[in-house]
């Protein structure tokens, strides 16, 4: 494991060339619960009430030994649709990884390889930036992020964790 010498915090403008990037904050969630809600295939996984209250405690969740400014909460927008939603850790679990913690495209731009060509534009630009690996983790039994994040080269650390409501595979990628 190396150790980034003066990391550099993320420039969310180069997450992609391709859609405009906000970030994201409270004043959202009005639009991002709707959002959410519409992806169905998702929560049928990860079956929670999701209302706003639900979505702030979920989205504005920090990790262990993580802070405020290491999470990177962002919106990727075509003019005034929002197209997909990206929370990222950086600095997770280890110094130079960084953890995707949400990754949800618009229903209605999934199927279109959109959601791919976002990962592969954050791939390139988390492993320009001298990190070592991404992890995140997938629903067990949730065959749609599981195929996604594969055809992605990320692969099963070999755990399964328990948080006392669900069970997930943490997947890695090495740069």
């Amino acid at each position: 494991q190396k150790i980034l010498i003066n990391k550099p915090m993320f420039d969310i403008q180069n997450f992609s060339n391709r859609f405009q990037i906000k970030e994201l904050t409270k004043n959202d969630m009005d639009d991002v619960l709707i959002f959410c809600q519409n992806n169905t295939i998702y929560y049928h996984y990860h079956p929670v009430m999701l209302d706003k209250k639900q979505l702030l405690d979920d989205l504005f969740s920090l990790p262990p030994k993580t802070k405020r400014k290491d999470k990177y909460l962002v919106g990727f927008y075509e003019k005034e649709t929002l197209i997909a939603i990206l929370d990222l850790i950086d600095g997770y679990p280890f110094e130079d990884y960084a953890y995707i913690g949400f990754f949800m495209v618009n229903k209605e731009y999934q199927g279109l390889g959109i959601g791919s060509f976002l990962i592969e534009e954050l791939i390139h630009y988390i492993k320009g930036q001298g990190y070592q690996a991404i992890r995140l983790a997938v629903d067990k039994g949730n065959p749609q992020s599981y195929t996604f994040w594969t055809k992605h080269h990320f692969q099963k650390t070999g755990e399964e964790v328990h948080d006392g409501i669900y069970t997930y595979y943490p997947m890695e990628l090495y740069l």
